[in-house]
């Protein structure tokens, strides 16, 4: 069951090219930053209210939880 919603997440992934929303500390033209883009686009990452995303920051117990619940 877990694979399928991995394989189903990631699909819809590649299908999609949303790129809605660009945070200023995040490289759009890397893999990691356009997947940053795209996750944002579909409302499950929102970053800070500062336009940023601070991708070198640990990501903390709510932040996952909150990540984990909109994967969903």
């Amino acid at each position: 069951m877990n694979k399928k919603i991995t394989a189903l997440f990631t699909a819809l992934l590649m299908l999609l090219n949303i790129n809605a929303f660009a945070f200023t500390d995040v490289d759009s033209s890397t893999k990691e930053g356009n997947a940053i883009n795209e996750l944002s686009g579909l409302g499950i990452l929102n970053g800070f209210s500062d336009n940023s995303f601070r991708p070198d920051d640990t990501l903390t117990r709510a932040q996952f939880a909150k990540i984990a619940v909109h994967m969903l």
